[in-house]
């Protein structure tokens, strides 16, 4: 890996990663627990 700052730019990766990860979870749990209640499942963007 080239330049004294590639461990911070690896980092910044990995977070934003790691919370798009977090945000697809707690939209299926959504998605789930709106089906299981029987109302309408809807995807909001």
């Amino acid at each position: 890996m080239g330049g004294p700052g590639w461990p911070h730019r690896v980092v910044l990766v990995a977070v934003r990663v790691a919370r798009c990860a977090v945000l697809d979870v707690e939209d299926l749990a959504r998605y789930r627990a709106e089906e299981a209640a029987g109302r309408p499942a809807r995807i909001t963007e």
